[in-house]
Parts: structure tokens; C-alpha cells; sequence
């Protein structure tokens, strides 16, 4: 009520979200007030050490999940059972199960929130128009008077197990909005943080911004089979990165789509990218580092915030534009087309694949079949393409 009255809505100033490996709560408040910023920090302290566990909210807030897992979770949780078979991921979707919700306790969530709601896990993040050791002695004051459990439950990473095999998942449901099909290598994750990792990223981002140009303009014509597609590589788990191509299908072309987008990185794996689209890339690059520096000012604290979240939860490097600007005037001449043009030959192996198709449940979406899927990398490798003209 607090929070409201201030202004604040939740699911836009006051959100939270649970994925795979971390739980994160925001809280986005004006800082001209400081009765309500200090109320603020201490909304923050009581989510990390005094949720009270009231038996009556419990019970509603059950049907509120189990609501939320019903309206949009089960295509994602056949998807990731797929994906990560074999791992604990596949066994611990972060919603659950209807089952383990159902069945859940009082004392089992209570225990939870002991176990793994704990100083060394946790960090607070602060970013806004404030006194920065002002606000560093407030977050203390409230902060470290937190004290870990005697018996710490150990923090495992897992990993997810390579597999030979190339697996496919199909899932359609009627609240599914669109059909998307796509497939997912899983590749050993980096190093962060280092200015190797930077410079690797760099080479990544410049072949994804490339191919992402190629598969945009093929959207265009009205005989492509998808609507949108975008390949590139990401982290997917705290041991494990994975490189994805994916495509909004169109008409239920599933087969025809995957071929059409993965096509386009077969073709720049032969024949590579062109010196022109590599130039214009990089003056891209160069031309939105200066914007950024320029407008550094103007940047919204949600972006540092971000960056800091991120810097906390995959220890990704951090730097100022300024810095960017500086790192990149410096790595970005010694980047060569052929290295761009060979970024993911790597990143698609024959193993650890998995193929995902997810459509909306109607009569007039036929999905496909598993070896029609399977089809689609020797469909690829036969194609008889011509280098990319850039005109």
C-alpha cells in the first residue's frame, strides 16, 4: 500500500524474477524524497531477511503460481527437459511442476528461504541521482547485521552432459502466440571478464550483426518462409554458452524456415562475408560507441543497474563508455574479415543439439515430424548457394 501510494505500480517499478540460477527483486523508486528512499532500502532488507511467511498468504499465493505456470510455462518446461536431459536442470524447472506445487509446504518453502537467502549469496545493487557513500552506508547499516547459517548448504554448479545425439522437442499449446522453430547448440562457456573474452565477444557481435543483416533482408521478400530469424551466441548456464538460429515460421513451413535461416550461416561459412558489409559494420560500431559516449548522461539507470546485475551473476567485465570507446578504438582495427567470417565454425557442432519447435494448438498447425526435422542439416550441406552479393 506503501509503495503505492508513492507511485510506484507493480510489474513495472516493482517486479522480481526467478530463472535457472538466481532469483533477482527491483525495486525502481524516485530519489528526491528521502523518507521514501530509505522506506525503499528497508523493503529491500525485509525481501533478503524478514519475509514473514503468513500461513493465509501462503495459500493464495500458491494458486497465483500455479495460475502462472497454466497460462505460460508448459511449453518452455517440455523445451528445457529436452535440452538439458540428463542434467538437474531438466529436474528443476524454477516454476516447478503442478506436482511439487500442489504438494508444497509451509515449512519446505520457509526452509528454502533460510537456506539460500544468505549474505554470501546475495548482493544488493544501487544506481540512481543519489550521494553514492551516503547510500553504501545506508545498505551496510541495514545489511550487515545478516548472518549465514551455521551449516551452509554448499551452492552446486551443475553441468548439463554433451550428447551425441541431436534431440528435438515439439510443443504446441493454445495460449502459444506464434510458431517458432529453432535449434540450440550447447558450446563450453568462457572465461569472463578478461580482455580476451572482450575481444571474442567483439568477433561474435560483428558476425552476429552481419548475419542478423542477411536473414533480415530475406524477411523482406514475400517467398521467404519466416517472418523474422536472428542467430548468435549468448550464455545459457554459468557452465555452458550456447549458439542459437531461430525463426517466427510462416504458414507452418517449420522445416522450410530452419533451412531457409540456417542456410544463410552456411553461406557465410563458405564463402564468408564481403569487405563492404564488414566496413559498414564497423563504422556501425565506431558511429554507436560516439553516441554513446556523447549521451552517456542521458543514460537511464536501468542500464547500468543491468550492467551491475550482470557483472554479479556472470562476472561480465564493466566499463564506462568511455572505456568501450577506448577498448574498442584500440582492438577493433586488428579484427580481420576472416575471422569474423569464421566465428562460428565451431559454434555448430553435430553433437549437443537440440531442435525446438512451439506453436499455438489449432487444427491448421501441422507440426513436423522428427525426421523432417532431422532432415534439415543435410538439406543445408547440399545446398548449392552463391556467395552473398552486396548491392
Amino acid at each position: 500500500s506503501f509503495l503505492e501510494q508513492s507511485g510506484m505500480r507493480f510489474g513495472a517499478d516493482l517486479n522480481a524474477y526467478t530463472s535457472l540460477d538466481e532469483t533477482v527483486y527491483m525495486l525502481q523508486i524516485p530519489t528526491d524524497t528521502a523518507a521514501l528512499l530509505n522506506t525503499a532500502l528497508d523493503v529491500l532488507q525485509d525481501w533478503a531477511s524478514a519475509v514473514s511467511f503468513d500461513s493465509t498468504e501462503f495459500g493464495k499465493e500458491r494458486g497465483v503460481v500455479i495460475e502462472e505456470w497454466r497460462a505460460g510455462q508448459r511449453v518452455q518446461d517440455k523445451q528445457l527437459a529436452v535440452q538439458f536431459k540428463g542434467s538437474r536442470y531438466a529436474e528443476r524447472l524454477p516454476i516447478g511442476s503442478q506436482g511439487s506445487l500442489d504438494s508444497a509446504t509451509h515449512a519446505a518453502i520457509t526452509r528454502f528461504y533460510r537456506d539460500w537467502y544468505r549474505p554470501d549469496l546475495m548482493a544488493v545493487v544501487a544506481v540512481g541521482d543519489f550521494d553514492v557513500a551516503a547510500m553504501e552506508r545506508a545498505i551496510k547499516d541495514r545489511f550487515s547485521g545478516l548472518v549465514n547459517p551455521a551449516k551452509a548448504r554448499p551452492r552446486v554448479l551443475y553441468d548439463v552432459p554433451d550428447h551425441a545425439d541431436t534431440r528435438i522437442s515439439l510443443a504446441s499449446d493454445k495460449e502459444f502466440p506464434q510458431s517458432i522453430a529453432q535449434v540450440n547448440w550447447m558450446l563450453p562457456s568462457q572465461v569472463r571478464g578478461t580482455l580476451g573474452w572482450w575481444r571474442e565477444s567483439m568477433v561474435a557481435g560483428m558476425y552476429t550483426g552481419l548475419l542478423g543483416q542477411r536473414l533480415d533482408e530475406l524477411s523482406q521478400r514475400a517467398s521467404t518462409p519466416f517472418a523474422f530469424a536472428f542467430a548468435g551466441r549468448s550464455s545459457l548456464l554459468p557452465t555452458r554458452d550456447a549458439f542459437q538460429a531461430a525463426a517466427i515460421v510462416k504458414d507452418g513451413k517449420f522445416v522450410d524456415a530452419l533451412v531457409a535461416t540456417l542456410a544463410e550461416a552456411e553461406r557465410a561459412d563458405r564463402f564468408g562475408f564481403t569487405t563492404t558489409e564488414f566496413e559498414r559494420q564497423k563504422t556501425t560500431i565506431v558511429r554507436g560507441l560516439e553516441r554513446a559516449v556523447t549521451e552517456a548522461a542521458k543514460t537511464d539507470s536501468k542500464v547500468y543497474t543491468d550492467q551491475l546485475v550482470s557483472h554479479v551473476l556472470t562476472q561480465a567485465s564493466l566499463a564506462s563508455s568511455a572505456q568501450v570507446q577506448q577498448l574498442a578504438t584500440v582492438i577493433l582495427p586488428g579484427i580481420t574479415l576472416a575471422e569474423v567470417s569464421g566465428a562460428a565454425k565451431t559454434w555448430m557442432p553435430s553433437g549437443s543439439r537440440t531442435i525446438m519447435v512451439a506453436a499455438p494448438a489449432r487444427p491448421d498447425v501441422v507440426l513436423p515430424t522428427d525426421s523432417a526435422l532431422l532432415s534439415v542439416f543435410g538439406r543445408v550441406k547440399a545446398e548449392a548457394l552463391v556467395a552473398y552479393v552486396d548491392s
